[in-house]
């Protein structure tokens, strides 16, 4: 059995450690909450070692690997930690602020013989495997766009999510979603970024609506948005040489997927639908966690790199740059 030790038990932690008690060949090991009354919630569901001191788990826990899952401005210094114990770590999405924090943590792992990975539960959706695999399949032909555009409402948010100084904001909330994809789905490399970054409704002084434009290194165009609005453009338009794709919630949670592209001077479709009401959808990071847990067994690190996450970091940087700026920025690698 491989056992994880999770520390933060909000709403996300939770969902952590009910997937992983549901994954076969992974375990709690021991948990990390300083809130009281959660640790004591923990400790009668669990039965397990439930610490409120990080530092403690850290030095009595014998787990294989720490599940960090607090607040994003928190994910750097308890990744390091972790790391410098010698445990190995996945982070919850986004892993640090910026791509140069996420380096050092690279550097980090490196120096201490260990691996890191983080949550970007995205790449599991079933609508992302299944529009990879027809552009892997090379029926759209090459692409040259891709947009996704995340449903939302017109309604303020009131949590620490609307903070900076707690890496909150909806370009590291969703934006790392979708960049994290659209990079996964078409195995490029990004090289220069236009965006524009909107506070239209919450108090705080993170953005809440964005547009990241991008462009990558094998000719593809990529735009991702998410925006306080009453009504919701199509979810998926991906272009390709040969054919496109298209896909919409019609309506929520079913998702709808339709291909058509040109064979031998015909025109074909191919659609799917996905109803994410159903139980196996209910959760992304279970067909996560099956992976790691293959992979682990198999003495393999887990499947999301740190290298393809910095990509996607970089992405955000350069999109609040450009926003603050009015520019566009090429990103350097």
């Amino acid at each position: 059995m491989i056992n994880a030790a999770v520390a933060g038990l909000g709403r996300i932690g939770w969902r952590h450690v009910a997937d992983i008690l549901k994954t076969e060949g992974l375990g709690i090991g021991a948990l990390c909450e300083p809130n009281a009354e959660l640790a004591e919630k923990a400790k009668a569901e669990f039965n397990i070692p439930v610490y409120q001191s990080y530092d403690e788990m850290l030095e009595k826990s014998a787990s294989d690997f720490v599940v960090i899952a607090t607040p994003s401005h928190m994910h750097f210094e308890m990744a390091s930690k972790a790391l410098k114990k010698g445990f190995n770590v996945l982070v919850e999405k986004p892993v640090t602020p910026n791509a140069g924090e996420a380096k050092e943590l690279k550097s980090v792992a490196e120096n201490a013989g260990r691996w890191i990975s983080v949550n970007q539960s995205f790449r599991y959706r079933p609508d992302v495997a299944y529009i990879k695999d027809i552009i892997k399949s090379g029926l759209i032909g090459e692409l040259f766009q891709i947009h996704i555009y995340i449903p939302g409402n017109f309604s303020e948010r009131s949590d620490w999510q609307i903070w900076k100084k707690f890496d909150g904001g909806a370009l590291a909330n969703w934006g790392v979603h979708l960049v994290d994809a659209v990079l996964f789905m078409s195995e490029q490399n990004p090289t220069d970024v236009f965006a524009k970054l909107d506070r239209v409704l919450d108090k705080g002084d993170a953005e809440d609506s964005f547009k990241v434009m991008f462009k990558m290194d094998k000719g593809c165009t990529a735009e991702v948005e998410a925006a306080k609005s009453f009504f919701n453009k199509t979810h998926w338009h991906v272009c390709g040489t040969k054919g496109s794709i298209i896909g919409e919630f019609d309506p929520v949670p079913v998702m709808k997927i339709k291909a058509q592209y040109v064979v031998d001077g015909k025109t074909e479709t191919k659609s799917e639908s996905f109803d994410f009401a159903q139980p196996q959808y209910s959760s992304l990071m279970i067909p996560h966690y099956a992976e790691i847990a293959k992979n682990l067994k198999e003495g393999k690190e887990p499947p999301v790199t740190i290298d393809s996450v910095i990509k996607t970091m970089s992405v955000l940087d350069a999109a609040r740059e450009s926003s603050a700026s009015g520019q566009s920025i090429r990103i350097i690698s």
